[in-house]
């Protein structure tokens, strides 16, 4: 059996906006991703994988260096979900995933274990 836990955060006044950047990084790249799709089902009609979107996520951050300072789990977790959106949309023949408006954005956003559990470093924070 499968478990999912969903947390609601409270950041500091100077966490937000450091939170912010993460959240509006993985909406750029849904929708980049959900451009890129448009394109090669009009051009070939195929669907791109998620494995096809995430492979071209190295040269989006060549070309856009601020989303370097994302984890790229959250960015590949957001090609993720344009990859399940677009699947349902196939399969159940409804509305095909729409792209996400910076004003839309919920604060929702995927974040990786190992990117939120952070140790100090030896010597700090442990009292010594």
């Amino acid at each position: 059996m499968l478990q999912a836990y969903k947390y609601r955060m409270y950041p500091s006044r100077g966490q937000v906006p450091l939170l912010m950047h993460h959240v509006h990084a993985c909406r750029s790249v849904y929708n980049h991703s959900l451009e890129q799709e448009i394109r090669a089902y009009e051009q070939d009609g195929q669907k791109l994988s998620c494995f096809d979107l995430n492979t071209r996520l190295p040269a989006l951050k060549e070309e856009h260096l601020w989303l370097k300072e994302v984890n790229s789990q959250s960015l590949q977790c957001a090609n993720r979900n344009l990859d399940d959106a677009s699947t349902r949309s196939f399969r159940e023949k409804k509305g095909f995933p729409r792209f996400k408006s910076k004003g839309a954005v919920s604060g929702a956003a995927t974040y990786a274990p190992s990117s939120l559990w952070t140790r100090a470093p030896v010597g700090e924070g442990d009292g010594s």
